[in-house]
Formats: C-alpha cells, structure tokens, sequence
C-alpha cells in the first residue's frame, strides 16, 4: 500500500480513475470492506471524518477511529449484520487523534461479484454533527424552559448557551429604551458562573453589526478586527458569534452573544443553532413583558377599586374583614383600624341577630350571590337602596379562602355600572387574547423552523445538484448499486426540501396578516377540484360541492384550507375505482359545521391526534407522498379564524374532515347525524 492520498487502492472492477474522481467529488465518505469487515478502500471524506490517513484505515485499523463508548455496539451490529449477509445502518461518533468528535451515519450494502456471490460491503459515511448539534441544542431549551420563570429563565440559558459552545462568555443583552446606542445585558455568564450585567456602547463593535440586521461570526483576531472595542482585548476574546433578538412584529430587541478566548472553529455550521437560542430567548422576552404588562394592569386595576363609588369590602371565611376600599369607609363612617380582624356580621349588625341577612347566609353557604336591599330592608345598613354582589374567593383546587362583598348604591345612574361592567370584559378579553397569541407562538416557535428551514437549503441543493451530475454524466460508469444510492440521496434532498417548504409555509400562515372579508367557499371548492383534475385528468372521480357556501374569513388562508383538505382527499381516495369527494355544511345548534369527506384510505382513529401535529404521518411515503405539515398548517389557519378542525375516520372506508370558522363547539362538532354521515359515505 503505497503512502500518497491519489494511490488509495481503487474496489475492483472499477475504473481506477473514473472511481477516484467519483470518490473524491462526493460530500459523504466511502469505504469498502472484505467479508470479515477489514478496510480495503476509504476516500478522502472518509478520512477526513475519521481523522486517519488511509494507511491507518486498512483492515482492522478503521476501528480505532471510533469513539470507545460507541465501539463495542457498533462491532456488535456490525457482527450480526455481516454474518447474515445483510445491510448495516447506524449512527455513532468518530473520535479524532486531536481530540475532536465527528457524528457520522454509516450505511452498508452488501457487495457482490459478477456471478452475485457477496465479497464484501461497500458503504458511506455521512458527517450530521450540525445536525446533532441542533438536537442539542433544541434539549438546552427544553431544560431552560423546564426552569424557574423571570431571571432565572435567562441566566439558564446563557448558561447552557456557554455550555454547548465550550466558550467563556455569553451574554443576553437589550436595547436601552432611552438609547439604542447603548445594549444593557440582562443575563451575562463568564468561566463558569453568572457574572454582574454590563453597559454596552454598541459604535465600533461587532455587536453593531448584528442588533437589528443577521448572525455575524468572527472565528478569529475579532479584537483586530474592532480596534476600537477596548472590551474585546480586556476580555482577552479571540473569537465572537452573535444572533439579533427581534419582537414578533420585527422590531429590534438586543442579541445574544458568545464569545471565547480561543479561536471558534466550523463557526458557521453553529449559526443555525446560535439563531435557535435567539428565536427562544425573543420569544421568552415577549412572554415576560406580556406578564409585566398583565400585572401592571392588574395593580392598576385594585388602585381603580380606591376611586370606586361602590362600597368594597374583603372578608375571610370566617367572617372577619380583611380589608375594604375608601368608599366603604367613608359610607359607614368606620376607619380601617375600627375593621380589620374584627367580624363583619357583628359590626355591621350590632343587635347580633343577623341570622336572616341574605348576605351572612350567602357568606355561610359559601355561595356567589346578588342582593337588593331596599332603604327599609332590616339588614341594611347604609340607609338607601342597594345592590349587595356577594362573591366567594376560591383557591386553584375550588376551597373557597375569602368573600368580596361590594355594595352599589341604586340610585347612581345605572350607566356608571355599565360602563365598569364593559371596561372589565375588555380587560379580561384583552388578557385572554393575548395569553392565547403567546400560547401559540411558544409552541410553534415560528422563529426556529424560519431559521432552521432557510439555513438548510443551500447544502440540500448542493448535494440534490452534484447527485444528478454524477447521475447524468458518470451514468455509465456507475453500477445498479451506486445509481441506486444515487436516486436515494436525490430523493431524500428533494423530500427535505419539500420539508423546508411547507415549514415555511406553515411559518407564513401563522404570520400573515387577515383581511375579513365575505368568502364565497363553494367557489374554492370547486377551483381546486379544477385544478387537481388539470393535473390528473385521467382520473374519474365524483365530486359533490353544496352550492353557495358562504362565510365570512381571509380568502386566502380559506383557500389554503380547501387545498390541503381537498387535495388529501384526492390523493387518499386514489386507490378506489370509484372515488368519491364531498364538500359541504351542516348545522349545529344554528352554528355552521363545515366538512371535506371521502370514500379512501382512511386511518384508524387511535392515532387521530397524530393528525394535525407538524410532520406527523399514518401512512408512510411508500403509500402516498407527503410531508406531514398540511393538517398542521390547516388548523393554524382554523385557530387565526378562532374555530376549530377535527377528523373522523376508518382504516380503507374513508376519512371526514371538520372545521368551524368563529367558534368552538364544546364537544368539537361532532354530533350522531356526522357519524351517520360518515357511514353512508363509506
């Protein structure tokens, strides 16, 4: 065997130039083995990965590549799949003579001679370290959202953020309100523990570059790079990444920085998970001012109590009071020393028998309730007509722990009471709506799957390009096993790409702004069917479309709803000769229900809660193409119309498809008449 990387000994039966041109322009390693697993071919790539040359490689020697923990299993899969004849598949980690760990995916088929009789393996060996380190990363988040909320949250994050990059610095900092010149940090981690937060002139300094526009890197000399960055060479930083923090309408809100004494090697293939850790601390600070907001307007609101005419009052269980507002004291006359601790039915009854007060006995039954009291009702103790509104104060698990007792004074105009009335169902409504947009983004986390889908399309095309040039031009020069692998690798790029796609979509959906307006469906409905017949026009399928189908929602995420919906009933009745695709509405208590029903494939609905969560399929790809994402993306749209989509189904007697538009019926739609429905479809 001879020393020089060009004379690495070619599999026979193959071209010694044509093989090593092959071999050195595939993005993946390629080995070859004997029967017994000794090395007798590596390429470059592989090498690479493996930190070996391809002397060291040669028979056993490929072993010692691999790390030790890994070792024993992957002698031990190897083993069973080479005394049986057949392909090997695993993933494990090679560990390098410096130190460095590469993840790898290793596939194997089994090599055969002219006359088929195996000789060996022929395999590949994929690098998905990126690919790992974004698991890695998403598992940092998981553990930081699984902490305290507020501070710690943050202090988690740059924690594991320092962590996961083996660097000695890292920081989340905010634009200053007063000036966005200047960054505060808001959790800053340094060697190994959370340090004091800083002040952080922004001119002059690679942070500059990344507050409010993209991901910057410098893996080397950053201090010479920014001369004027006199932190930089205090610090002793060699090398800096950070990711902009942006608000969910796209404002500027700080960044996220890592920065290490050392150079950062393949700093870029860390921005996909440096812009995750973004995404997740923007979308954390969005939730925390959302809260802050929340308990502002509520401190606000028990001021407001102050300014109330209404006489408030707060007692125990037991009848004692607690506290009471300034209208309570200045209609008794009492003060708050004449009240607190003392009880209420006696001072507010001082002949003590006030067994018959409609308010003692609501208190005592522990029952809300709502009381007029005329000027001459015996229990009443202000003099004029009232309305008592007696409420009991429960704990999260029902116990009731105090009673609000408040008392309005009829002869007010009632107008006041509506007003107050309306001004707290706007509160509450306001509070309820923005918990359920936050609710949202935090699981959607629509920053990540932007991210994550725009920063993996450039390796996809590369590798879905160079696999059809070696396809087009080396065809002849290939065997049924190498166009084989060929044809696989291009489908699976052009399945993620189909992937990246509908994320990104799903992205969009859920960030587009609506325009209400009057939506003719039946009309969608049927432009759809047009346009799945175009493309299959050999296809005899009976279509029923209720006619005049009208609502009111955006037009085009209805018709992105009637596409997915439409289109998998389409693609799922496919197997019947005589197809069958309905669309139409029904009624439930006065409330339209509307469905898309077929007579195909079916599902079992044990799995129908699979149905609608991004990339969750119960038919394979083999069965019928697909991504996973168009339920998702159906019920998102459903959701931002304030309705909701469910799905009945059979294994091969068809599947039914529900959506409301501006409500959520309390058992989810379903009533005996659909399931009849359903049936007769079948």
């Amino acid at each position: 065997m001879t020393t020089e990387t060009e004379e690495i000994p070619t599999p026979a039966g193959v071209g010694k130039s044509r093989y090593g041109a092959l071999a050195g322009i595939v993005p993946v390693g390629i080995f070859q083995t004997d029967l017994e697993g000794g090395c007798v071919f590596v390429n470059q790539r592989w090498c690479d990965a493996a930190g070996l040359t391809p002397e060291q490689a040669m028979g056993s020697g490929w072993a010692t590549a691999l790390h030790p923990d890994d070792r024993d299993r992957v002698f031990s899969e190897w083993s069973q799949a080479a005394a049986a004849r057949q392909n090997f598949f695993t993933t494990c980690r090679f560990r390098q003579q410096q130190g460095k760990t590469v993840w790898i995916q290793v596939e194997a088929v089994v090599d055969r001679d002219e006359q088929g009789n195996p000789v060996g393996y022929v395999g590949t060996v994929t690098d998905i370290s990126s690919q790992k380190r974004t698991e890695s990363a998403v598992q940092h988040i998981a553990a930081g959202v699984a902490a305290e909320a507020g501070d710690d949250f943050f202090q988690i994050l740059v924690t594991k953020l320092a962590e996961l990059f083996d660097c000695s610095y890292a920081f989340i900092g905010l634009l200053d309100r007063d000036d966005p010149s200047y960054v505060n940090t808001y959790a800053t981690f340094a060697y190994g523990s959370i340090v004091d937060n800083f002040r952080y002139f922004l001119p002059g300094t690679p942070c500059e570059n990344v507050v409010g526009q993209t991901t910057c890197a410098h893996p080397a000399d950053v201090a010479d790079a920014f001369p004027d960055d006199d932190m930089l060479r205090d610090m002793g930083v060699e090398s800096y990444m950070g990711s902009p923090l942006f608000t969910s309408s796209g404002e500027p809100m700080g960044l996220i920085v890592v920065l290490d004494t050392r150079p950062m090697p393949d700093v870029w293939t860390l921005k996909p998970v440096m812009e995750i850790f973004a995404a997740r601390a923007g979308a954390e600070f969005e939730r925390k001012l959302a809260e802050q907001a929340l308990r502002q307007s509520v401190s606000e609101w028990s001021q407001a109590l102050n300014h109330f005419s209404d006489a408030v009052s707060l007692v125990d269980i037991d009848g004692r009071f607690i506290r009471a507002n300034q209208a309570f004291y200045d209609k008794t006359g009492l003060s708050p020393e004449d009240i607190v601790g003392h009880d209420a039915t006696r001072l507010m009854h001082p002949d003590g028998q006030a067994d018959d007060c409609p308010v003692c006995k609501a208190r005592l039954a522990q029952k809300d309730a709502m009381i007029v009291m005329e000027s001459d009702h015996p229990y009443n103790p202000f003099g004029y007509p009232v309305e008592i509104s007696v409420k009991v104060i429960r704990d999260s698990e029902g116990k009731a722990k105090n009673v609000m007792i408040v008392d309005h004074d009829l002869r007010k105009q009632r107008a006041v009471e509506d007003e107050l009335r309306t001004h707290r169902d706007h509160l509450e409504e306001m509070v309820s709506e923005r918990t359920r947009e936050l609710e949202l983004a935090n699981r959607e986390l629509e920053a990540f799957a932007y991210s994550v889908s725009h920063d993996l399309r450039a390796p996809l095309r590369a590798i879905d390009g160079f696999s059809q040039i070696l396809q087009e031009d080396y065809a002849s020069s290939l065997d049924e096993s190498a166009n084989s692998c060929l044809d696989r690798v291009r489908a699976a790029s052009q399945r993620m790409g189909g992937l990246i796609d509908d994320i990104l979509k799903l992205s969009r959906v859920s960030r587009v702004s609506m325009e209400q307006k009057r939506v003719n469906l039946s009309h969608i409905a049927q432009s759809v069917v047009d346009r799945l017949k175009e493309m299959e026009p050999e296809r005899h399928v009976e279509i029923r479309i209720e006619p005049d189908v009208q609502v009111s929602g955006d037009a085009t995420l209805l018709e992105v709803v009637l596409e997915n919906l439409i289109g998998n009933a389409w693609k799922y009745s496919a197997r019947k000769e005589r197809a069958l695709i309905e669309f139409g509405v029904s009624m439930e208590s006065g409330k339209p229900v509307f469905y898309v029903r077929d007579n195909g494939a079916g599902f079992d609905m044990a799995y129908v809660e699979k149905l609608f969560g991004i990339f969750q399929r119960l038919h394979s790809v083999e069965e019928f193409e697909g991504t996973g994402v168009g339920l998702a993306t159906v019920q998102r749209i459903v959701q931002r119309h304030h309705g909701c989509v469910w799905a009945e189904g059979m294994p091969e007697k068809g599947a039914s498809f529900y959506f409301t538009l501006g409500y959520t019926p309390g058992t989810r739609g379903r009533t005996d008449q659909m399931a009849l429905e359903l049936q007769g479809v079948q």
